[in-house]
């Protein structure tokens, strides 16, 4: 994925997963409306982008396919 291969080269870039999940989680988990509810969510999708490219090796569909 492109993101962990940018986070690998945080020393280079300073793009760790905390700040690629600032920079895409409002685009990728972007809210139906803008409110102060969708505000406040902002740092929740962070996190969970942060997540998903810290822990990509365990969450990868193409391995999960793979199991026999």
């Amino acid at each position: 994925m492109f993101a962990t291969s940018v986070a690998a080269h945080s020393n280079k870039n300073l793009m760790a997963a905390s700040n690629l999940g600032v920079v895409f989680g409002p685009t990728l988990m972007k809210s139906r409306e803008e409110s102060m509810a969708a505000i406040m969510n902002l740092k929740y999708q962070s996190i969970v982008i942060e997540l998903l490219i810290n822990e990509f090796d365990k969450v990868s569909f193409e391995q999960s396919l793979a199991i026999d």
